[in-house]
């Protein structure tokens, strides 16, 4: 009776640092709020580094496990979304690795060739994927994830100043790119 009233209590008002602590005492109704306030952040900083619905979706998920099994390692707990969002670029790294590998296993073979229906990727895509690993992580972070470049230096582990530098140089690269698209 004592989880029940304590789920009663969570909803959209609670904040992080609330349930945090009730996730922390068993309470998985407030891990469950905790992935319908974040779902969506999470979703998009890895589908703008993933690029791939299915491995965003994959990724996003294995976000969440891996919060869920390291709850105990969060120590400032109103810093939940840069810490989710540090999870994901970190699965995402690895899952791009994973398929950088695969991809130059797949090209050695004398009868690979390209899938025709693989679909057209927007301009923006294909000018993110030009930009360093740092800055096309934490542009993505900022624009797509929604984060605030606080949050996204805390995800990348780096200080705001640096942040803050990789993500207007990221801006500044995808201008030129754009710029270069208008002349074509």
């Amino acid at each position: 009776m004592e989880m029940a009233r304590v789920t009663e209590a969570s909803g959209p008002g609670t904040s992080d640092r609330d349930l945090i602590g009730r996730i922390r005492l068993g309470d998985r109704a407030s891990f469950e709020e905790v992935v319908l306030r974040y779902e969506g952040r999470v979703y998009a900083a890895c589908r703008s580094l993933l690029r791939d619905r299915e491995d965003a979706i994959d990724v996003a998920q294995e976000t969440f496990l891996q919060a869920f099994l390291s709850i105990g390692s969060l120590k400032e707990e109103d810093r939940l979304a840069g810490w989710l969002c540090g999870i994901a670029l970190t699965l995402c790294k690895a899952r791009r690795r994973r398929t950088l590998r695969r991809l130059r296993l797949w090209e050695r073979r004398p009868e690979s060739s390209r899938l025709s229906d693989a679909a057209e990727p927007f301009p923006v895509d294909e000018w993110m994927d030009q930009l360093p690993e740092e800055q096309r992580a934490a542009v993505a972070l900022r624009y797509r994830a929604d984060l605030t470049l606080k949050e996204v230096a805390e995800a990348m582990g780096l200080p705001m100043t640096t942040a803050k530098r990789l993500v207007h140089q990221g801006l500044l690269a995808l201008r030129t790119l754009l710029h270069r698209e208008d002349f074509r």
